[in-house]
C-alpha cells in the first residue's frame, strides 16, 4: 500500500461524514492528497484498491517528473472528493493541477466510479437505459468509463448552453454544438449528497476548459427513464447515510 507520508499525522478532516466503505489516509505529500481504500478485505475490495494503488504509483511519478523540471515555480498538486462512499457505489473525482514549465499552468479532472459487488469499475450500460448508455471504451489503467450516447450529449449541450450567459454561449457555441459534441464524451458519476448524477465533458481540448461545466440529472428524473433500480436505490441509501466526503477546506 502506497499510503505513507507522515504515519503519525491525522487524516484530513473531511466536509460530509467520515464513511464505514472508505479508509483516508494522511497526504502523500504536501499538496498531494492521498486516494481513499476501501475499507474491507474481500476480493472486490483488493481489486479496487490495487486499482487505486496503480493511481498513487503514476501520479507519484508525475509529480517527480514535474518538480525535476529546470523551469522556474513548479508546482503539481492533487486533492480528492468522493461524492458517493458506499454503500454499492463509490465515486471519486481527482483533480490534478500543475506547472511544469511551458506556457501556461493544467489542471485535469477525472471521475471513477466503482462497483463494490463486482470490484471493477462502473458498467454504465447495466445501470443505464440505452438512450444514455453506450459506452466510449472499457475502463483500462487510469482511464474512467466513459459514455458516448448522440442524445445524451446533445441533452447535456443543450442544458449546459442554457446555464451561461450570452458571452458563455457566445464563447462555447462551438464546444457544444453538434460538430463539437462529435470530439467529447461524458463521465458520469453517482453524487450522494444531493441525489443526483453528474455529467460533465471528458476530452476537451485546453482551450475549452473555459466552458467545461457539469450538468445533473435528479434521482427522480434517473426513476422517470428507467435507470436500474440497484444505481437509484443506493443514491437513496447513500443520500440518508450521508455517504460522501467533500472536497476539503482550503
Amino acid at each position: 500500500m502506497l499510503l505513507t507520508g507522515g504515519g503519525a499525522a491525522e487524516p484530513p478532516r473531511a466536509t460530509g461524514p467520515t464513511t464505514p466503505p472508505l479508509r483516508w489516509d494522511a497526504d502523500i505529500a504536501d499538496g498531494f492528497e492521498a486516494l481513499p481504500r476501501v475499507a474491507a478485505d474481500t476480493p472486490q475490495a483488493r481489486s479496487i484498491n490495487s486499482f487505486l494503488d496503480s493511481l498513487d504509483v503514476r501520479d507519484r511519478e508525475e509529480r517527480s517528473s514535474c518538480l525535476a523540471e529546470p523551469s522556474a515555480n513548479v508546482e503539481w498538486s492533487r486533492s480528492i472528493e468522493a461524492p458517493m462512499a458506499g454503500p454499492r457505489f463509490v465515486s471519486l473525482i481527482v483533480t490534478i493541477g500543475y506547472y511544469c514549465g511551458g506556457a501556461h499552468p493544467y489542471w485535469t479532472q477525472t471521475h471513477y466510479t466503482f462497483d463494490l459487488d463486482t470490484g471493477r469499475q462502473a458498467d454504465w450500460s447495466a445501470l443505464l437505459p440505452d438512450d444514455m448508455s453506450r459506452p466510449l471504451q472499457a475502463p483500462r489503467y487510469s482511464w474512467p468509463a466513459l459514455l458516448e450516447s448522440p442524445s445524451l450529449a446533445a441533452w447535456f449541450a443543450e442544458r449546459a448552453l442554457a446555464g451561461m450567459d450570452q458571452r458563455g454561449r457566445d464563447d462555447c457555441a462551438d464546444v457544444y454544438g453538434p460538430e463539437g459534441r462529435k470530439y467529447w464524451s461524458l463521465a458520469v458519476w453517482p453524487d450522494a449528497k444531493e441525489g443526483v448524477l453528474g455529467l460533465q465533458p471528458a476530452g476537451l481540448a485546453h482551450a475549452e476548459t473555459g466552458c467545461l461545466v457539469s450538468v445533473t440529472i435528479p434521482l427522480a428524473d434517473l426513476k422517470r427513464r428507467g435507470a436500474a433500480p440497484e444505481l437509484t436505490d443506493a443514491i437513496d441509501a447513500a443520500h440518508a447515510a450521508e455517504y460522501w466526503r467533500g472536497p476539503r477546506p482550503e
